[in-house]
């Protein structure tokens, strides 16, 4: 049976009648979003108790009525974003059981109440991002087991509170990124079993523990670049021999000066690498292991470049080393290299290519 729906979307409504609503009890779907409300009646969705799909977003609200989802037990998708959100009430959501996927983002909110979700234990999707954010409540996701995104893009904030993932064991797309995240603790990703997509891009990070993924593994993309790293541990992708099926790994615009050897060998499925744009002067040997894989290590200050940087057999590989200062070529490439493999290098400073054994 289709759902019953009320679409004021798209229209000048700059506020609403408090009992607009007072005869809907079979309403399902209600859309008021790119309006110009300021405000809602407390309560305005009183006599909507099976209202599952909620859109207010990109409107002009600057507050929530405390009471205002409180006979809405059945709600499961909440859109608030691009409005103008200062504040949230404690327990605006604690009669909202079903609640999945909550949309916060573009408000001017400074904090998050620590009890907002807890009685929202199905929250799957929360999106805080682009607000005035300058730290996040220790225990905010405490009461939401089943969170698999968390979006905090473009925030102020600097720190991740200790034990702040503690709870969140199924999350799998975690976005930090564009703001000023100092440093990470070492047990942030404890107990998260598995990451497919981690963003945190554009902070301040400058180190990584080395047993930061100890626990988790890293299925798709990582992507740590924009930030002010200096080293890649040696351990951060193989502590205690634990290896990850990580495909696409990105670097670059950080200050990493070196690439030890090892340092990718857990993991084996890489397809991509990108770390252009940082201050490399060396690549040891050994660094890549997989067979298979594109690196972009152009606009970095190396002077030398070994094929024995790969272990392994070269299959499709691209290796872009453009933008260096690289005056020697070098590596015994003995072993089976397709046509399929490309190099490439600008010549400028290019003075000896060493003789290698190509094998097609």
């Amino acid at each position: 049976m289709p759902s019953i729906f009320s679409d004021f979307s798209g229209n000048l409504l700059e506020s609403l009648p408090a009992n607009i609503f007072s005869f809907a009890n079979n309403l399902e779907v209600i859309s008021l979003e790119n309006n110009s409300l300021t405000y809602l009646p407390v309560n305005v969705f009183f006599n909507t108790p099976k209202l599952r799909w909620l859109s207010l977003k990109e409107n002009y609200l600057t507050s929530i009525p405390e009471r205002l989802f409180e006979n809405t037990p059945n709600i499961d998708t909440l859109s608030l974003e691009n409005n103008s959100l200062t504040y949230l009430p404690d327990n605006v959501f604690f009669n909202t059981p079903k609640l999945r996927l909550l949309y916060l983002h573009e408000n001017n909110l400074t904090s998050i109440p620590e009890r907002l979700l807890e009685n929202t234990p199905n929250i799957d999707t929360l999106y805080l991002g682009e607000n005035d954010l300058t730290s996040l409540p220790e225990r905010l996701l405490e009461n939401t087991p089943n969170i698999d995104t968390l979006v905090l893009l473009d925030t102020y904030i600097q720190n991740i509170p200790e034990g702040f993932f503690e709870k969140t064991t199924r999350l799998q797309h975690l976005l930090i990124a564009n703001s000023i995240i100092l440093e990470l603790p070492v047990d942030m990703l404890k107990n998260v079993q598995e990451l497919k997509v981690l963003y945190l891009y554009g902070n301040n990070i400058t180190f990584l523990p080395e047993a930061l993924f100890s626990d988790t593994n890293l299925t798709g993309l990582l992507d740590i670049s924009a930030n002010r790293i200096e080293e890649i541990p040696v351990e951060l992708f193989n502590f205690n021999n634990k290896s990850h099926t990580l495909t696409e790994l990105f670097l670059h615009k950080n200050l990493i000066k070196y690439l030890q050897s090892g340092v990718f060998r857990g993991l084996p499925k890489l397809k991509t690498v990108c770390l252009f744009e940082n201050q490399i002067q060396e690549i040891e040997s050994g660094v890549f292991s997989t067979t298979s894989v594109k690196v972009y290590v152009f606009a970095n200050i190396l002077d030398r470049f070994s094929y024995d940087s790969f272990n392994g057999d070269l299959e499709a590989s691209e290796i872009h080393l453009y933008r260096n200062n690289i005056t020697t070529i070098s590596g015994n490439l003995t072993r089976r290299m397709p046509v399929s493999n490309i190099l490439y290098i600008d010549c400028w400073d290019l003075e000896e290519v060493h003789r290698i054994n190509i094998q097609l």
